[in-house]
């Protein structure tokens, strides 16, 4: 079956219906900018195409690894978002979500597209991560949109018009 990544999500019916802030979703797509976006309101115009895109993949099973988890919280608290708050939205997302932990093995197929692809070692990170649970696209503001990495696992860039 096709997946995607973070996010990743397979091509599956998988109801979650959880709420953040005044959003309802039931899944969400997108590396941790789409979450960011999604969560915060200061850029609204970045904001209004996230949330687009976290119900336009609604009924689907979705991915984010412990790396995305981590650079979220980094992110929102960089946001002067309450602890609190952003610990409530990480519950949500594990309660909804399929984490994946970031292993030894994820990290040295990470080294490998990091030399292949020249990606940052957190970029390669996450590709490391979806590829690793066969996923087909993961969505990134940040790499090359439409790029095809290891014949399987296709960039999308939610913000290109």
């Amino acid at each position: 079956m096709p997946y995607e990544y973070l996010i990743c999500e397979q091509l599956i019916e998988f109801p979650i219906n959880f709420s953040t802030k005044n959003l309802r979703i039931r899944s969400s797509s997108g590396t941790t900018n789409i979450l960011v976006y999604g969560f915060l309101e200061n850029d609204i115009e970045r904001h209004n195409v996230a949330v687009r895109l976290l119900f336009g993949i609604i009924d689907r099973e979705v991915f984010i690894s412990t790396q995305v988890i981590s650079e979220l919280y980094s992110a929102l608290i960089k946001n002067r978002v309450e602890h609190d708050k952003i610990t409530k939205y990480i519950g949500e997302l594990e309660e909804n979500m399929n984490i994946c932990a970031v292993a030894l093995n994820t990290v040295k197929t990470c080294l490998q597209l990091k030399k292949r692809y020249l990606y940052s070692y957190w970029d390669s990170l996450i590709l490391a991560s979806a590829l690793e649970n066969s996923c087909t696209i993961v969505y990134s503001e940040d790499m090359q949109h439409q790029q095809v990495i290891e014949k399987s696992l296709t960039i999308v860039n939610a913000f290109v018009s």
